[in-house]
């Protein structure tokens, strides 16, 4: 996996933007088309950083967009992420 041309880190998922170039499970692109509204909740949920293996990176939603839940610098047709 790696990130977008010319960001050169991984992008928070409520920093993305429509337009924005995603990548699916199958390496086709996929293309932010609109905000996502951001909410508080009332109450505190319990979440899980996902991690097997050492493998950070999972799938989200239908069309299975890539997802990396590390942080840091890559580069555009670099390593492969952790």
């Amino acid at each position: 996996m790696c990130c977008t041309t010319g960001r050169g880190q991984w992008v928070r998922a409520d920093k993305l933007t429509p337009a924005d170039d995603l990548m699916t499970s199958g390496g086709f692109g996929a293309t932010v088309v609109r905000e996502v509204k951001w909410r508080h909740l009332r109450r505190p949920f319990q979440v899980y950083n996902l991690v097997v293996s050492r493998v950070h990176n999972y799938l989200v939603g239908d069309g299975g967009i890539v997802v990396h839940n590390g942080s840091g610098t890559c580069t555009p047709n670099g390593p492969a992420a952790d």
